[in-house]
């Protein structure tokens, strides 16, 4: 502990040393590398792997500049003896204990939404893929059979269900001009429970003007405007409505 203050140049007092230990069982139960993350006062200051073939350690960003053969030795074999036997026991347990739900696949759910910006007429199409395992997913929005790629899109963070599942969502904002252009608009999804990529067309029918009268006049009687106001401002975005869609 002194050659590590020395090292760190830190002066005595309370100081945090923390480790991070994990092992690797790759296909046919083969035993794979041992991983070990240190760090020191919240700042990671060492990592390295242990090779269970060679029975060799690798230190990268070495907490300690230089070990002398003898502590080299001795850490060889705390890994090959202690840290590798015991990582491996711990996952196999863990991984036959939880096979079922480690193995399972659960088809995603998949829910297109598509909403008007008051603010800029604009149309925000969404879509929510929920309830899928495992965790790894692809999801693309898609514009005439190419993904779309421009500064609108929005979204993409992998969040867990409640019920160990885990959901998705993305979302596209739509231009006045690219709605007279008249492009198609589709979800693709791709998950190791689905045999090939799920592709799920946008429909193109019209907005209702109704849900939207609905919506205004909810806003405008929050707002104290009168129903005359109302029915007019109404009106008046049916008509603009129906300029973009047509």
């Amino acid at each position: 502990m002194n050659l590590m203050f020395t090292y760190l140049c830190i002066d005595s007092g309370v100081h945090v040393h923390q480790r991070l230990a994990g092992c690797e069982l790759l296909e046919n139960d083969k035993p794979g590398l041992v991983y070990t993350w240190d760090a020191f006062n919240g700042q990671m200051k060492e990592w390295g792997t242990f090779d269970t073939k060679t029975k060799k350690l690798q230190i990268n960003l070495s907490l300690i500049r230089a070990w002398d053969q003898h502590k080299s030795l001795y850490v060889n074999v705390l890994y090959e003896n202690i840290y590798y036997p015991i990582c491996l026991k711990i996952l196999r347990r863990n991984l036959n204990m939880k096979k079922n739900s480690i193995l399972q696949k659960v088809k995603p759910r998949v829910r297109l939404l598509k909403r008007v910006l008051a603010a800029s007429h604009e149309v925000q199409i969404t879509c929510l893929v929920t309830g899928f395992y495992p965790r790894d997913i692809n999801l693309t929005l898609v514009r005439d059979g190419q993904a779309a790629v421009d500064g609108k899109i929005t979204g993409g963070n992998l969040l867990p269900n409640g019920d160990g599942t885990y959901q998705i969502r993305k979302s596209l904002v739509i231009s006045v001009k690219e709605l007279q252009d008249r492009h198609n608009y589709s979800c693709a999804i791709n998950h190791l429970s689905l045999d090939n990529t799920l592709d799920i067309m946008f429909g193109t029918e019209k907005h209702s003007a109704r849900s939207y009268e609905a919506h205004l006049q909810h806003s405008e009687v929050l707002s104290g405007r009168n129903w005359p106001g109302i029915i007019n401002c109404v009106r008046d975005y049916q008509t603009r409505l129906q300029n973009v869609t047509e």
